[in-house]
């Protein structure tokens, strides 16, 4: 993002610009939200200090009570203000403001502080988590690093992170994420990318769009067949969430995989799947060679053999695409080399951090 800004402001728009359309934005948001109520902005240095400052100029303008308080070494830019009379209160007068105010806007870090806050300004953040007020942030909650999700000293907890352009990787990752409140990216007048974004956000429209819509003839055995194979014995209920997504998700007939003890607790939790128990290698080489999709690993336990297991699963498989997660992958624990070729060509894994 700091490379799509700095080359916004060289080829295709004003730095003035862009602040005012994300001041203006961010009022917007805000309003919406919280319709009523002093609005207090704290202003630090930067632009998000002046960002704020045009937001509450903005609010201003459409009759909101509004307050300002300086929390840098220096004042933003006063330009953003366009004339409108409105005092950047010292410091010293945060509490009252605070206290006169419903809802905060935190501009009082920028987006390329790594380090914890310094004083005066993580006592700031802390007066301000200790009200009772509604707070936004500006691109993001002062004191998150905003690249890595680090969060090493003071942070202000959002309600509403209103942030630029395209969201910030940290804000996406614990424990910043934690601080964010809901995450609302707007469209400031940035160019497209000069680079596609390495990491894209799923989310329910995407979901929607990439799964479609299930002809009203149609029949199940047209709409996929999915094996997922693990659940050791009373360890059913990884599978059972499994299958339930992936009826879900619109797979026609899902099958399951998992220990013969399990037979019962699966067949009443998930009555739409096929049990198949593991021990049945004929059967479950016929399910695993049948199936559009495969997972393998949900609540398969540590036992004796589970590598072996594994290993018979992935060589039944033919083109299927294969998910393997969890203990699937455990069980090849210091052995990746001989996990790596028994993959099918199309496999994701997803391990634990």
């Amino acid at each position: 993002m700091e490379a799509i800004d700095r080359h916004a402001i060289e080829t295709a728009i004003p730095e003035r610009s862009l602040i005012e359309n994300a001041g203006r934005a961010l009022a917007h948001r805000l309003h919406a939200r919280w319709p009523s109520g002093t609005v207090v902005a704290l202003a630090g240095s930067g632009h998000n200090g002046a960002d704020a400052l045009v937001a509450l100029r903005t609010l201003r303008a459409w009759g909101r009570e509004v307050v300002a308080v300086q929390c840098g070494s220096a004042a933003p830019d006063p330009d953003v203000l366009a004339g409108w009379s409105i005092e950047l209160a010292p410091p010293e007068r945060l509490d009252a403001a605070l206290a006169s105010s419903a809802v905060a806007i935190d501009g009082i870090l920028g987006t390329g502080v790594r380090s914890a806050p310094r004083e005066p300004q993580a006592r700031i953040i802390e007066r301000l988590n200790a009200s009772d007020l509604q707070v936004v942030a500006v691109d993001g909650p002062s004191g998150v690093d905003f690249t890595s999700g680090a969060v090493p000293g003071a942070a202000v907890r959002a309600d509403l992170s209103v942030t630029f352009g395209w969201p910030k990787l940290g804000l996406l990752r614990f424990p910043a994420r934690a601080y964010c409140g809901d995450i609302e990216a707007v469209e400031i007048g940035f160019p497209p990318p000069q680079r596609p974004p390495r990491t894209r956000l799923i989310t329910a429209a995407w979901a929607r769009e990439l799964l479609g819509r299930r002809g009203d003839d149609a029949h199940k055995g047209r709409a996929g067949y999915v094996t997922i194979l693990g659940g050791r014995e009373g360890m059913a209920g990884a599978v059972a969430l499994a299958a339930r997504a992936a009826i879900r998700g619109g797979a026609g007939v899902v099958r399951i995989v998992s220990a013969p003890e399990n037979r019962e607790a699966l067949q009443a939790g998930v009555p739409a799947a096929v049990f198949v128990a593991w021990d049945d290698d004929g059967a479950v080489r016929e399910a695993i060679e049948s199936s559009d999709a495969v997972a393998i690993g949900p609540g398969l336990g540590r036992a004796d053999g589970s590598r072996d297991r594994v290993a018979r699963w992935l060589g039944a498989i033919a083109n299927a695409p294969c998910v393997i997660d969890a203990d699937g992958l455990t069980a090849f624990e210091g052995a990746p080399d001989e996990l790596a070729a028994r993959l099918p060509a199309d496999s994701v894994l997803t391990p634990h951090p």
